[in-house]
């Protein structure tokens, strides 16, 4: 056995501005690329006046504030916009409102109704009408029905900034409007008791992760960022480099590796120094186990097959979904260490335990540390890619025994989870014209999307092939390690829409809004990049803004959009409702089936209300509440209202009513 100091540094000329002067010019500052036009609301009625907004963007994704666009409408009949980009809905239909700067043009839709309050609204199968804005959602009257019906209601909040809540009241009575007043209240939550069970399960390993996330956050705003030290595993791995690159470590070699506390505040400066054998070297990937493992754990095979399925299965995949990892020390490869640390991170007796983690302090140097504003003491990097996981014990000398079957297992979608985040922020800490660091939500959903990613690449399913609980459950180890903690945080936030959103800050800390943001990254990419999900995932990394707006930018369309159809879609995927639009559903999953075959129930755990008598509920932005109307043939006329819980309008911009026949 002999004993590796350090591993081989080497310069890689593709990165150095010396080794070519062919780069393309890039465009000015003042140059618009791109064009993100923004309307208070997405449907007015007649007569209504608001003014939309257009954010000018450079290439390098920051605001040109020294351009004004032009405006213009596909439809003035339906509504009218002037010079300052000021729109009048002038009669019923829909346009499309259009801003123009150098070449680069953006749009949103508008929807012009007449007022539903005095004009009765009736809808035939199918058919969806958005309600939008306090005065609109205050009073809906509905026509009297010809024949039985049902009627769906979503009231939701559309402000596309996170952590929004709003309270309201919300009534469905026979007559014409009439003020009204709380007097019952929703329950919030709804969450069922397995459900709750599983959502304990998880917590303790999650927000661990978020704890991980915020240190990493903290470090990458305060690094100067350099282009020149983004080297690509790619990259370093090309050429003649890579006979030499896989010469730095072999079988047997003993490593030290640093492993950060945590569970402690500073994770630079709290850690644990152990030793690593390497156990199997891959293409892109060395393994290496803790000399103080217990000896009956995961054999010479196993090492084998995990650096084998790292190379064929979870690298390929995430590189293609998210884009390729930086290679700080230049030796190729990520390592995978398993050690008993993680392990004892777990207290005993815990319904959960942190299967394993990427910690971002380690993609920067002692010498980027220096460099900081102000400087930061980190003498844990371990300078380097690294995967910590914990080690097969199954005595349980460390902590709750663990067996090797139950390693090997549970942490394939560990790794596939942390291997997008390593990406991530290789990505955005070496992109000077990025925001340094992807907030929780975006940041969590892609990387549980990197679970769905791989489980697909290794059952052989399409990138967008519609799946069912059948078709995830045919593998009992793929589904477990790949799927099923997707499908039952999303049924998590179904049993209680009102209460979460999938932009919520609670990311850090909730399971709910985890699986909402999943959800909504595979509907939106099913609807707004069909056949080329890879290139919206790609995209939505590379950023380079964050949160909400990076969503928008890369769908194409206003968040408002993106929030009705993915809310609609989230009560009608496969209910084949004769005559609704497709851009109300997935086209990736079969949702409804996929998330009951998750949980114990066996039934679709959306909470859907019945409307009548004044109810409170609430909504946070990016989310809402749904109801479900029974009407007879030949029921009189009827009124729905969101209001205020002191009665009036609402008080907020945000407001709307999402009104679907559902048969």
């Amino acid at each position: 056995m002999r004993t590796v100091v350090s591993l081989l540094s080497l310069s890689v000329c593709a990165v150095l501005a010396a080794c070519g002067s062919d780069s393309p010019t890039e465009p000015s500052p003042n140059t618009v690329t791109s064009i993100v036009v923004t309307a208070p609301s997405p449907t007015l009625q007649v007569g209504e006046k608001v003014t939309a907004t257009a954010r000018l963007i450079n290439s390098k994704g920051d605001e040109v504030t020294t351009k004004t666009p032009s405006w213009s409408s596909s439809s003035a009949t339906v509504a009218a916009v002037d010079p300052t980009g000021q729109i009048t809905a002038v009669g019923p239909g829909v346009a499309t409102i259009t801003a123009r700067a150098d070449n680069a043009t953006g749009t949103t839709p508008i929807s012009v109704d007449v007022d539903r309050c005095t004009n009765a609204l009736s809808l035939t199968v199918g058919q969806v009408s958005i309600l939008s804005g306090p005065a609109a959602v205050s009073c809906i009257t509905l026509a009297p029905p010809t024949a039985a019906s049902q009627l769906l209601f979503i009231t939701a909040n559309g402000n596309s900034q996170p952590d929004d809540k709003q309270s309201f009241v919300v009534s469905l009575q026979n007559g014409t409007a009439s003020s009204i007043s709380p007097t019952a209240s929703l329950v919030a939550g709804g969450m069922s008791a397995e459900l709750r069970l599983m959502a304990q399960s998880f917590a303790q390993r999650d927000q661990v992760e978020d704890h991980i996330r915020k240190a990493e956050g903290r470090i990458v705003r305060a690094m100067q960022r350099s282009p020149a030290a983004s080297t690509s595993m790619d990259v370093a791995r090309s050429g003649a480099q890579a006979s030499v690159l896989a010469a730095t470590v072999a079988l047997g070699d003993t490593i030290t590796y640093r492993v950060p506390d945590v569970l402690a505040a500073d994770l630079c400066t709290t850690y644990f120094t152990v030793r690593g054998v390497v156990k199997a070297v891959g293409q892109k990937a060395q393994i290496a186990v803790d000399i103080n493992s217990p000896t009956n754990g995961l054999t010479a095979a196993d090492f084998t097959a995990i650096a084998t399925e790292f190379d064929e299965l979870i690298f390929k995949t995430d590189t293609s979904w998210f884009g390729s990892p930086t290679d700080i020390n230049k030796d190729g490869r990520i390592t995978i260490l398993y050690t008993p640390e993680v392990n004892k991170f777990t207290p005993r007796g815990s319904s959960s335990y942190i299967g394993g983690f990427f910690w971002g302090g380690d993609l920067f140097t002692k010498a980027d540390y220096q460099a900081a504003t102000p400087p930061i003491s980190c003498p844990q990097t371990n300078e380097q890619e690294l995967f910590y996981l914990l080690t097969a014990d199954p005595t349980g000398q460390f902590g709750d025994a663990r067996s090797t079957a139950l390693v090997r297992q549970a942490t394939r979608g560990t790794i596939a989870h942390e291997f997008q985040h390593m990406i991530n922020q290789g990505i955005r800490q070496f992109n000077q014209s990025a925001d340094p660091y992807e907030v929780d939500w975006l940041n969590e959903g892609l990387a549980h999307f990197a679970e769905e990613a791989v489980g697909r690449a290794s059952r052989g399913f399409g990138d967008s092939q519609s799946l069912s609980n059948a078709d995830v459950r045919f593998n009992p180890a793929d589904y477990s390690a790949f799927f099923q903690q997707n499908l039952a945080r999303f049924a998590g936030y179904l049993a209680g829409p009102d209460t979460t959103s999938p932009i919520s800050s609670s990311a850090d800390k909730q399971l709910p809004p985890r699986g909402a943001a999943w959800a909504l990254l595979r509907y939106s990419a099913d609807q707004f990049s069909p056949g080329n999900a890879r290139s919206f995932f790609r995209r939505l990394v590379a950023g380079p803004t964050s949160s909400v707006t990076n969503l928008v930018q890369r769908a194409g369309v206003p968040f408002d959009h993106i929030l009705a159809g993915w809310m609609i879609a989230n009560y009608a995927d496969n209910l084949g409702i004769t005559g609704l639009d497709a851009r109300y559903s997935y086209t990736s999953w079969s949702m409804r089936d996929a998330v009951a075959g998750s949980i114990q129930s066996g039934t679709y755990p959306l909470r859907v209300n019945t409307p009548g008598a004044p109810v409170a509920t609430n909504a946070q932005s990016g989310s809402g509440a749904y109801f479900l109307a029974q009407r007879a043939a030949g029921a009189p006329v009827a009124t729905f209202r969101m209001l205020a819980p002191g009665g009036g309008n609402v008080g907020f911009a945000g407001a709307r009513v999402y009104v679907v026949r559902v048969n």
